[in-house]
């Protein structure tokens, strides 16, 4: 899949966000707190088709999911519910109907997200005799406004997740806020006929080794192989190989007790010993984790927050290169942030080998009046980037 376009309402920050035009590798850039992460964030949860693992996922790592008040209470489905509300703006639940989360290109909504209350109802089910089959529970929605006027006795309230712009094809599943628990331990969760899209997101800080193990393994001794040891000369040139070796390790915060665990280790040109990777620095390692993130994300997204993390400015270009060539044989878009001039800097470079592929747009609030200072995104033209490669024009 494929955006041309991004169009994201009532999501967080991000009020009404579109971004005209995309290309396959894309680059965000903008000052601190601007909502760079909320945009790849957005991304996620739509190739996700609104999963609500990711969901619960993405509060968690925000430390949204915890007890900030002093409410003893409120447990266990009551505590995932409440962290929901974080996904909305202003982070709480919205108190009118007609008010969805929206994540799509600028024509359709690919993905709709909607906070409601209900009731339910007892339903009977008759046979082709008109014999009672059986007695079936009907969620009858409840209005905002009526809700503010009801009893709280018989009131559920949960999140409707729809997928697709086709109503042919497309799929609404509720998840009742007091079973949301159970819904995710028994993988319940199903989008429907559309499948979820691939998609590998980079955090800022590295991927824990066993996650990065699991992926060599899908690449060890295939073509793409190669490829990750050419990606990770691009730091050091006399890589002669690499492999993932069972090793006891010590846990400092295990009074030092060992385990074991499979770490990276490689070998150099003139030497038979074996390295750990982590005491190459860490440029090889994240050109590592980025490189061996992409295979998964074969004809979906790659997602890459922060992207001058643990490589030099020096290379940077090198590596942006890699990024466009495998994007391409992969069929892959890529959405990426940055804060860093001379992250920008390079991918300019990079991009005037690519026309028309590389896109960057800028994050800021509007001036307008009218738009009470909305987020925004500023589209950079192909020439006001090749400007940029040559010149120190600021564009954070």
């Amino acid at each position: 899949m494929r955006l041309n376009s991004l169009r994201i309402r009532n999501f967080r920050m991000l009020d009404d966000f579109q971004v005209p035009s995309l290309g396959r590798v894309n680059l965000i850039v903008g000052r601190n707190n601007s909502g760079k992460s909320t945009v790849l964030e957005a991304i996620r949860i739509l190739a996700a088709r609104g999963n609500p693992r990711l969901l619960i996922s993405v509060l968690t790592d925000h430390d949204e999911t915890a007890l900030l008040e002093s409410d003893p209470t409120v447990l266990g489905e009551e505590l995932v519910a409440n962290g929901l509300k974080y996904l909305f703006p202003e982070r709480r639940f919205p108190t009118f109907d007609d008010f969805a989360i929206r994540i799509g290109d600028t024509n359709s909504d690919l993905l709709k997200i909607e906070h409601l209350f209900f009731r339910t109802e007892s339903e009977e089910v008759q046979d082709e005799e008109g014999e009672l089959f059986e007695n079936r529970l009907k969620r009858i929605l409840i209005s905002k406004a009526d809700h503010n006027g009801l009893s709280a006795d018989g009131v559920g309230q949960g999140l409707r997740i729809s997928n697709g712009s086709n109503p042919a094809i497309s799929r609404s599943t509720f998840i009742e806020f007091d079973s949301v628990r159970t819904r995710l331990r028994h993988a319940l969760w199903d989008a429907g006929v559309l499948s979820e899209i691939p998609c590998s997101f980079i955090p800022t800080h590295f991927i824990p080794q066993t996650n990065l193990s699991d992926l060599w393994d899908r690449v060890s001794l295939t073509s793409f192989e190669d490829k990750v040891l050419g990606a990770m000369r691009l730091i050091e040139p006399k890589l002669r190989g690499m492999a993932f070796i069972k090793a006891p390790i010590a846990l400092p915060s295990t009074n030092m007790r060992r385990t074991e665990a499979r770490i990276p280790v490689v070998k150099l040109e003139g030497s038979d010993e074996r390295i750990p990777l982590n005491s190459m620095g860490d440029g090889m390692l994240r050109v590592l984790q980025l490189v061996l993130a992409i295979l998964p994300a074969q004809g979906g997204f790659l997602l890459i927050d922060e992207f001058e993390n643990g490589l030099y400015y020096g290379v940077q270009e090198a590596v942006w290169k890699m990024v466009f060539e495998l994007a391409a044989e992969l069929d892959i878009q890529v959405f990426a942030t940055t804060h860093s001039q001379d992250c920008i800097r390079s991918f300019a470079q990079a991009s005037q080998k690519h026309p028309e592929e590389g896109v960057l747009f800028k994050l800021s609030q509007s001036r307008a009046a009218s738009d009470e200072k909305r987020i925004i995104a500023t589209v950079y033209s192909e020439e006001q980037l090749a400007f940029a490669s040559e010149t120190e024009m600021e564009v954070r």
